[in-house]
């Protein structure tokens, strides 16, 4: 199933970070637990791990309580992570660009393959329900539109391609 992968954890911490990022003086500012659960994702923290471990003391040592995006953003990777979204088409828009910059994402381990598969699986289903959704021509919050999208996402089992076990 695709809610017991990696690739699905990282779009539900995505929804978190959404669901409690907040303005103050016009700037979006995160949650401090969102924020430490998904630079500690293995998508992220392996991108520039030295950099992230170092953003993640300075949280913890500066107790801090939310973090503003405008700090987050030092790589075009956390950029394009830490922005907020208007709107459910405009966060359908930013899961789509995110998930699309970690598959593009050069990967040394073995899993590189499926993690790219289970990226491409969630992007076309994010479409689908987009494409859906417009056809239907009615307005929706961030939250009826998240809670679809995990439902959704939720039900789908992805093949497994391989070897068989022998036994």
């Amino acid at each position: 199933p695709l809610k017991q992968s990696l690739s699905y954890s990282f779009v539900e911490r995505l929804i978190e970070l959404q669901n409690h990022a907040r303005q103050k003086e016009g700037k979006p500012l995160f949650y401090h637990a969102d924020v430490l659960g998904l630079l500690s994702h293995p998508y992220i923290l392996e991108s520039d791990p030295s950099r992230i471990v170092r953003m993640q003391e300075e949280i913890v040592r500066n107790r801090r309580i939310t973090v503003a995006a405008e700090w987050l953003a030092c790589t075009p990777l956390l950029a394009t992570l830490f922005r907020s979204v208007e709107g459910w088409r405009g966060f359908s828009d930013y899961l789509l660009a995110v998930i699309a910059q970690i598959a593009r994402m050069p990967y040394e381990d073995t899993e590189a393959r499926r993690r790219v598969e289970f990226l491409n699986v969630i992007s076309e289903e994010v479409i689908k329900l987009r494409n859906s959704l417009n056809n239907c021509e009615i307005e929706l919050s961030i939250s009826i539109y998240t809670s679809l999208l995990r439902r959704h996402l939720q039900t789908l089992r992805i093949p497994y391609e391989g070897e068989p076990l022998e036994g």
